[in-house]
Protein backbone atom coordinates (compact mmCIF):
# COMPACT_ATOMS: atom_id res chain seq x y z
CA UNK A 1 0.00 0.00 0.00
CA UNK A 2 1.50 3.49 -1.13
CA UNK A 3 1.32 5.87 2.30
CA UNK A 4 2.09 9.39 1.89
CA UNK A 5 5.11 9.64 4.37
CA UNK A 6 6.72 12.82 3.73
CA UNK A 7 9.38 12.69 6.13
CA UNK A 8 10.98 9.42 8.13
CA UNK A 9 13.15 11.15 10.53
CA UNK A 10 16.62 8.95 11.18
CA UNK A 11 14.29 5.79 11.67
CA UNK A 12 17.24 3.48 11.71
CA UNK A 13 19.29 5.21 14.56
CA UNK A 14 18.12 5.69 17.99
CA UNK A 15 17.92 8.83 19.60
CA UNK A 16 17.02 9.89 22.62
CA UNK A 17 14.96 12.47 22.79
CA UNK A 18 12.25 12.53 19.53
CA UNK A 19 10.01 15.65 20.40
CA UNK A 20 11.97 18.40 18.63
CA UNK A 21 10.64 17.45 15.40
CA UNK A 22 7.11 17.00 16.92
CA UNK A 23 7.55 20.60 18.50
CA UNK A 24 8.03 21.84 14.68
CA UNK A 25 5.05 19.94 13.52
CA UNK A 26 3.13 21.58 16.42
CA UNK A 27 4.50 25.26 16.23
CA UNK A 28 3.52 25.01 12.36
CA UNK A 29 -0.14 23.83 12.65
CA UNK A 30 -1.25 25.37 16.12
CA UNK A 31 -1.71 29.43 15.44
CA UNK A 32 -4.38 30.98 16.17
CA UNK A 33 -6.27 27.69 16.48
CA UNK A 34 -7.86 26.09 19.59
CA UNK A 35 -5.59 22.66 20.03
CA UNK A 36 -7.23 19.75 22.17
CA UNK A 37 -4.63 17.82 24.33
CA UNK A 38 -5.64 14.59 25.15
CA UNK A 39 -4.25 11.80 27.27
CA UNK A 40 -2.07 15.20 27.95
CA UNK A 41 0.30 13.71 30.32
CA UNK A 42 2.39 16.80 31.96
CA UNK A 43 1.18 18.59 29.23
CA UNK A 44 4.40 19.50 26.95
CA UNK A 45 2.14 19.31 23.42
CA UNK A 46 -0.40 21.41 24.63
CA UNK A 47 1.46 23.78 26.16
CA UNK A 48 4.30 24.09 23.61
CA UNK A 49 1.04 25.53 21.24
CA UNK A 50 0.43 28.17 23.59
CA UNK A 51 3.69 28.98 23.22
CA UNK A 52 3.61 29.33 19.43
CA UNK A 53 0.29 31.16 19.06
CA UNK A 54 -2.32 28.84 20.07
CA UNK A 55 -5.89 30.28 20.70
CA UNK A 56 -6.63 27.91 23.23
CA UNK A 57 -5.62 24.26 24.69
CA UNK A 58 -8.39 22.21 26.26
CA UNK A 59 -5.62 19.89 28.39
CA UNK A 60 -7.72 16.25 29.44
CA UNK A 61 -5.96 13.14 31.14
CA UNK A 62 -7.65 10.58 33.31
CA UNK A 63 -4.77 11.79 35.83
CA UNK A 64 -4.97 15.52 35.34
CA UNK A 65 -3.18 16.42 38.56
CA UNK A 66 -0.32 15.32 36.40
CA UNK A 67 -0.28 18.23 34.45
CA UNK A 68 3.04 20.82 34.70
CA UNK A 69 0.91 24.09 35.81
CA UNK A 70 4.54 26.02 35.86
CA UNK A 71 5.14 25.60 32.71
CA UNK A 72 1.35 27.56 32.14
CA UNK A 73 1.79 30.19 34.55
CA UNK A 74 2.28 32.83 31.79
CA UNK A 75 -0.90 31.51 29.95
CA UNK A 76 -4.34 31.94 30.86
CA UNK A 77 -5.86 30.52 27.93
CA UNK A 78 -6.59 27.39 28.88
CA UNK A 79 -8.89 24.41 30.62
CA UNK A 80 -7.71 21.27 32.47
CA UNK A 81 -10.70 18.36 32.10
CA UNK A 82 -10.75 15.15 33.56
CA UNK A 83 -11.26 12.11 30.52
CA UNK A 84 -11.64 8.56 30.56
CA UNK A 85 -10.82 7.25 27.18
CA UNK A 86 -11.98 3.78 28.15
CA UNK A 87 -15.31 5.61 27.74
CA UNK A 88 -14.67 8.40 25.25
CA UNK A 89 -18.41 8.91 23.99
CA UNK A 90 -19.03 10.05 27.53
CA UNK A 91 -17.18 13.09 26.83
CA UNK A 92 -18.00 14.58 23.27
CA UNK A 93 -18.67 17.80 24.31
CA UNK A 94 -15.17 18.15 24.91
CA UNK A 95 -14.22 18.58 21.23
CA UNK A 96 -16.78 20.39 19.90
CA UNK A 97 -15.09 23.31 19.43
CA UNK A 98 -11.63 22.35 19.21
CA UNK A 99 -9.48 22.84 15.48
CA UNK A 100 -6.94 20.40 16.33
CA UNK A 101 -6.86 16.93 18.04
CA UNK A 102 -3.47 16.14 19.44
CA UNK A 103 -3.33 12.12 20.78
CA UNK A 104 -0.15 11.76 22.36
CA UNK A 105 1.12 8.45 24.13
CA UNK A 106 -2.03 6.66 24.95
CA UNK A 107 -2.55 4.45 21.84
CA UNK A 108 -0.56 2.13 23.12
CA UNK A 109 -1.79 1.62 26.29
CA UNK A 110 -5.35 1.50 25.16
CA UNK A 111 -7.87 -1.51 25.08
CA UNK A 112 -10.29 0.03 22.19
CA UNK A 113 -8.03 1.42 19.72
CA UNK A 114 -11.18 2.31 17.18
CA UNK A 115 -13.81 3.26 19.63
CA UNK A 116 -10.99 6.18 20.36
CA UNK A 117 -10.03 7.28 17.02
CA UNK A 118 -13.60 7.23 16.47
CA UNK A 119 -14.66 9.78 19.21
CA UNK A 120 -11.33 11.76 17.98
CA UNK A 121 -12.00 12.00 13.92
CA UNK A 122 -15.95 12.25 14.52
CA UNK A 123 -15.23 15.85 16.28
CA UNK A 124 -15.52 19.15 14.41
CA UNK A 125 -11.75 19.17 14.33
CA UNK A 126 -10.43 19.45 11.06
CA UNK A 127 -6.93 18.63 11.87
CA UNK A 128 -5.36 15.42 14.15
CA UNK A 129 -1.54 14.85 15.29
CA UNK A 130 -1.69 11.12 16.64
CA UNK A 131 1.10 9.98 18.31
CA UNK A 132 2.30 6.10 19.35
CA UNK A 133 5.14 3.60 19.54
CA UNK A 134 5.76 0.22 18.81
CA UNK A 135 7.95 -2.77 19.31
CA UNK A 136 10.66 -3.39 16.23
CA UNK A 137 9.27 -6.44 15.42
CA UNK A 138 5.84 -4.56 14.52
CA UNK A 139 7.92 -2.55 11.77
CA UNK A 140 6.82 -3.66 8.72
CA UNK A 141 3.61 -3.27 6.37
CA UNK A 142 1.23 -5.48 8.05
CA UNK A 143 -1.32 -4.18 10.36
CA UNK A 144 -0.88 -5.61 13.68
CA UNK A 145 -1.98 -5.30 17.08
CA UNK A 146 0.32 -6.74 19.97
CA UNK A 147 -1.50 -7.24 23.34
CA UNK A 148 0.24 -7.69 26.82
CA UNK A 149 -1.38 -7.21 30.60
CA UNK A 150 -0.09 -4.11 31.38
CA UNK A 151 -0.43 -3.08 35.64
CA UNK A 152 -2.77 0.05 36.23
CA UNK A 153 -0.83 1.55 39.08
CA UNK A 154 2.12 3.52 37.33
CA UNK A 155 1.03 6.50 36.57
CA UNK A 156 2.28 6.09 32.75
CA UNK A 157 0.54 2.98 32.37
CA UNK A 158 -3.36 2.59 31.10
CA UNK A 159 -5.76 4.37 33.56
CA UNK A 160 -8.48 2.44 35.33
CA UNK A 161 -10.80 2.75 38.00
CA UNK A 162 -11.65 -0.64 39.34
CA UNK A 163 -8.68 -3.11 37.52
CA UNK A 164 -5.43 -3.99 38.75
CA UNK A 165 -4.38 -4.91 35.40
CA UNK A 166 -5.38 -4.58 32.46
CA UNK A 167 -4.72 -6.37 28.97
CA UNK A 168 -3.92 -3.25 26.22
CA UNK A 169 -3.08 -3.42 22.67
CA UNK A 170 -0.12 -1.77 21.08
CA UNK A 171 -1.02 -0.77 17.38
CA UNK A 172 1.86 -0.99 14.56
CA UNK A 173 2.11 2.53 12.73
CA UNK A 174 0.75 0.12 9.20
CA UNK A 175 -2.10 -0.55 11.22
CA UNK A 176 -2.82 3.07 12.17
CA UNK A 177 -2.13 4.34 8.81
CA UNK A 178 -4.46 1.95 7.09
CA UNK A 179 -7.24 3.04 10.12
CA UNK A 180 -7.06 6.49 9.15
CA UNK A 181 -6.90 5.84 4.98
CA UNK A 182 -9.67 3.84 5.39
CA UNK A 183 -11.52 6.66 7.08
CA UNK A 184 -10.75 8.98 4.22
CA UNK A 185 -8.20 11.14 6.18
CA UNK A 186 -5.35 12.77 4.00
CA UNK A 187 -1.79 11.80 5.74
CA UNK A 188 0.09 14.69 5.46
CA UNK A 189 3.51 13.98 7.69
CA UNK A 190 4.53 10.89 9.32
CA UNK A 191 7.83 11.18 11.56
CA UNK A 192 9.69 7.84 12.78
CA UNK A 193 12.13 7.98 14.64
CA UNK A 194 13.86 4.81 17.55
CA UNK A 195 14.18 4.85 21.14
CA UNK A 196 15.60 2.76 23.46
CA UNK A 197 14.91 2.98 27.61
CA UNK A 198 17.19 1.97 30.08
CA UNK A 199 16.34 -1.56 31.24
CA UNK A 200 18.17 -2.20 27.45
CA UNK A 201 17.64 -3.40 23.76
CA UNK A 202 15.26 -5.48 24.94
CA UNK A 203 12.84 -2.53 25.44
CA UNK A 204 13.51 -0.73 22.23
CA UNK A 205 10.51 0.70 19.86
CA UNK A 206 9.52 2.93 17.22
CA UNK A 207 7.62 5.99 17.93
CA UNK A 208 5.63 7.31 15.33
CA UNK A 209 3.76 10.72 14.84
CA UNK A 210 1.20 11.20 11.97
CA UNK A 211 -0.50 14.17 10.90
CA UNK A 212 -3.18 14.33 9.22
CA UNK A 213 -6.71 16.10 8.16
CA UNK A 214 -10.55 15.50 6.91
CA UNK A 215 -10.70 15.83 2.92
Amino acid sequence: MNYNIIRALRSDEIIPDYTPPIRDLLAKICKDKIIADLACGYGWAGTACLMNGAKFSKFADARISRLNKHNLKDFKNYSLSFIDLNNPNLFKDLLHDVDVVLYFGHLYHATNHEEILNFILSSNATEFVIDSKMFVNQDNETPSIEWLDEPTDDEFNIWHDTETSVNIGRPNLAWLLTYLEEHNLNIIEVIQTKSVNNQGPIHEFINFTVYCSKK
